[in-house]
């Protein structure tokens, strides 16, 4: 038996296993997930074979978590990590399955996660390519449009036109046209677009204003905004939706710590901008930053960044009954289910 994996073609026999490396292209590199399932080099004429389990309604276990992460981290789906393939769980991988194309059943078999994984792994180590989808593709997307005024949909699909678009700006930066955002192109992207807002002193006097306001935090009496149930995280970022950006939250339910600045993000798009980690992330003053928690792991934190320095950056922070408001300073960290203080994502201030 045959099994075509990224980088490897691997025979395997009864008794034996040869492997020959296959050297990737620079900018398309891979790391290989945590599960240490390898990826495929195209998306076309390949068959799969999947360590995981066939998810669908009702389905439990680790493996359901495992995708429940990757839909989250992916297409930002906000879901639970709980175990549990239960309606949510089905309804976000029939929307994965229809970006992608593929047969949208809501049942995750050995396609779906082939696709997913790789996927995962790009939007991870921050690659777009022909054939990606979700919330990085988007950020690509809003980027091309702010920059290049390419013209696009913002829709999550990495086709031909996205494609095309990343080749223009590749090529008018000096950069490799492959067609291949990595890392490279997206962070000229990222600084073309950030040198390209307005440099008007009402802004600078807004952000200055903004760092002033979540610095202040710091030393208050913890919050007890719209939970119910004591200082939960969560309610000190919703104190600061409603407080700093006079957008009335306190009644709404957001999400737990570990989906609440994608439910920040989609609940007020043109106030904030939903991030999900990727490598070489940098936070930025005003993040609401949802993490990964050892304590929760199911419901992780949330905190908001006050301060940036380097890979380090600063935040305020609070928890059930904690008192007041407290500063941690931190580093950025690549999402760990579990391990506290790993990033799953930030929902951005737009200004």
């Amino acid at each position: 038996m045959f099994e075509v994996k990224k980088g490897f073609i691997t025979i395997i026999a009864a008794v034996s296993m040869i492997a020959a490396p296959v050297t990737p292209l620079a900018e398309s590199s891979y790391q290989n997930d945590a599960a240490g399932t390898s990826l495929i080099t195209s998306r076309i004429g390949v068959s799969h074979t999947s360590q995981y389990m066939t998810v669908k309604n009702g389905s439990r276990g680790s493996d359901v978590k495992t995708l429940q992460h990757r839909l989250n981290v992916v297409m930002g789906a906000g879901l639970a990590e709980d175990s549990i393939a239960g309606s949510a769980t089905v309804a976000a991988i029939k929307n994965y399955q229809k970006a992608e194309g593929i047969t949208a059943d809501g049942i995750a078999g050995s396609t779906t996660w082939s696709h997913l994984t790789q996927d995962y792994n790009d939007t991870v180590n921050g690659i777009v390519r022909k054939g990606s989808v979700g919330v990085l593709v988007k950020e690509l997307q809003t980027l091309l449009n702010k920059v290049m005024k390419a013209g696009l949909t913002v829709d999550g699909i990495a086709g031909a036109n996205t494609v095309s678009a990343i080749r223009s700006y590749q090529s008018s930066r000096n950069l490799t046209v492959d067609g291949i955002a990595g890392s490279q192109t997206f962070a000229k992207l990222r600084s073309d677009a950030n040198g390209s807002n307005s440099s008007s002193s009402a802004n600078n006097t807004n952000n200055t204003s903004l760092a002033a306001y979540v610095n202040s935090l710091v030393g208050t009496t913890a919050k007890e905004w719209g939970g119910g149930s004591g200082t939960q995280c969560v309610e000190l970022p919703k104190y600061y939706i409603d407080q700093y950006f006079k957008t009335s939250c306190k009644a709404l339910g957001l999400g737990n710590g570990n989906t609440l600045y994608s439910g920040i993000a989609n609940t007020y798009p043109n106030k904030f901008q939903k991030i999900t980690y990727y490598a070489g992330f940098q936070p930025k003053v005003g993040d609401i930053v949802s993490y990964h928690s050892s304590v929760h792991p199911d419901k992780g934190h949330a905190a908001i960044v006050i301060a940036v320095k380097g890979s380090e950056y600063t935040i305020a922070e609070q928890w059930k009954d904690s008192g007041t408001v407290r500063s941690r300073t931190v580093t950025v960290k690549a999402p760990v289910y579990g391990v506290s203080y790993t990033i799953i994502g930030v929902a951005r201030p737009r200004q």
